[in-house]
């Protein structure tokens, strides 16, 4: 947080908490693992800082993330076969055997009619294979990556599958993710497949390396969870600056932050900055719209709309009569308040709302604090 009226970095002062260890993208390029109540910095693939991870509590229902010869079927796996994402040599190549029948990686049962968010990172080997997520009775339509050119060939039928991704993560790397709704309780699938859409078939002794693979019963993925013969759950990040650090004025003031937005904003409700009640929210997002709002208890100010997995720049001013919120350049209606917002503050929470839910699954990249409420072409200029 910048501080306008006082010395010193604001990051000395912020209270991180996490009571399980967490995975983030290094600015090395390499996947890191960040200790027990330790900030997870995170960047993307080409070394620019996403800015302070925070994530709601998850667990990992795939048992062997990484140890893929336990869970694989008709697949030569080679364990440790090269380095994977996190530098060291633990990824696996799998290889379909010659039998002519799927060849796949599954481990547990599934719940019907119940979101399952399927990540893994993958890499390309050799041949001309795909990479399907299939299983649960919804592997007609899949989703199929192509790890070779690093794109999504299909992304699945749309009345079972969302949200197909393939991210970069560097080093021949993708993240290949996808949210689907099971109608039958077969494990899901990590499949390989043949360009021309044949699931069963002869291999022909070619094959791509796959490791750190997640299930997550949501409807979108978070961040790598390891597991080692059992489910693995990472619990929430609460990051929070109490007002009595920083020369904090109750009478007013003006927020303006910059913040990577998670991958759903209209099906989600998440706080961006929340506070200590309810009735001071400087801002969130409904699960209604994909608005950007601030809220005193009584009225809600807001200004559309956010767009998934996108950095974008807002802010809100505040005094004893006024409120507006403004985000990316776009102004929203300025509306009377009761004043509540900053006046009941006492601390800020970054990523949530009073050290718990909604969170934001997303990045904190910056935020400056400014004592005053900035007139209304201040604040939209401050988010261009």
């Amino acid at each position: 947080m910048t501080r306008p009226t006082t010395t010193g970095k604001a990051q000395d002062l912020i209270t991180f908490t996490r009571s399980t260890t967490g995975t983030y993208l290094g600015s090395d390029g390499l996947l890191k693992s960040a200790a027990i109540n330790e900030a997870r910095i995170e960047y993307d693939a080409s070394g620019n800082c996403l800015g302070l991870l925070v994530e709601e509590a998850r667990t990992n229902l795939f048992r062997y993330s990484q140890e893929l010869s336990n869970v694989s079927h008709s697949l030569i796996t080679t364990d440790n076969a090269t380095v994977s994402p996190d530098g060291t040599q633990n990824a696996s190549l799998c290889i379909p055997t010659n039998a002519n029948i799927e060849h796949h990686i599954a481990d547990q049962t599934v719940t019907v009619g119940t979101d399952y968010a399927m990540s893994c990172f993958a890499k390309y080997g050799s041949g001309s294979y795909l990479l399907a997520f299939r299983g649960s009775a919804i592997g007609a339509n899949s989703p199929r990556f192509d790890l070779q050119t690093g794109t999504v060939v299909n992304e699945g039928a749309s009345s079972v599958w969302s949200n197909t991704k393939i991210e970069d993560v560097g080093n021949g790397w993708y993240k290949c993710s996808s949210v689907g709704n099971p109608n039958a309780t077969s494990p899901l699938r990590f499949q390989l497949m043949r360009s021309d859409g044949a699931t069963t078939f002869t291999g022909d002794g070619t094959g791509h390396y796959i490791w750190g693979i997640q299930i997550e019963q949501n409807s979108f993925p978070t961040s790598y969870i390891p597991t080692s013969g059992s489910t693995v759950t990472r619990s929430a990040d609460v990051a929070s600056l109490a007002v009595s650090e920083f020369g904090y004025n109750q009478d007013q003031g003006s927020v303006v932050l910059e913040a990577v937005m998670p991958p759903s904003v209209i099906s989600e409700q998440f706080w961006i900055l929340g506070s200590n009640t309810n009735s001071a929210r400087w801002a969130f997002s409904n699960i209604t719209s994909p608005n950007v709002n601030a809220y005193d208890g009584a009225s809600i100010f807001t200004v559309s709309s956010l767009q998934p997995s996108a950095t974008q720049k807002m802010a809100i001013g505040t005094d004893q009569s006024t409120a507006i919120m403004c985000l990316d350049g776009v102004s929203g209606n300025q509306a009377n308040t009761n004043g509540n917002i900053s006046s009941l503050t006492t601390v800020f929470y970054f990523g949530g709302n009073n050290g718990g839910p909604p969170y934001l699954n997303g990045h904190i990249k910056s935020i400056q604090y400014y004592p005053l409420r900035l007139s209304n072409a201040q604040l939209q200029a401050l988010t261009v």
